[in-house]
């Protein structure tokens, strides 16, 4: 229900090589998921950004209320694909 936290940052890696991610470089750290007990489902989307370039990106911690359109725009990045899933603690 908090809107702080509905945009949480879980993980991104940036300048990846081809299709390999392992090769990237992480920009900030990844973060499983972990839903309160008893919150309902939550939705974790993955977005996919395409750079026209290598970039110099600044680490970031894993931010409550991430604009992945603002941060996109910012970097001179293009979305190309989302994916979800939900998860839930009983």
């Amino acid at each position: 229900d908090d809107p702080m936290l509905r945009s949480m940052l879980h993980w991104l890696v940036g300048n990846i090589p081809g299709n390999d991610f392992t090769k990237g470089i992480p920009i900030c750290k990844y973060l499983k998921p972990a839903p309160a007990e008893g919150s309902g489902p939550h939705r974790y989307i993955f977005v996919l950004l395409e750079q026209s370039r290598r970039r110099t990106f600044a680490r970031l911690d894993n931010i409550p209320d991430f604009d992945v359109a603002d941060f996109a725009n910012q970097h001179h990045l293009r979305i190309i694909a989302t994916n979800f899933f939900e998860a839930q603690r009983r």
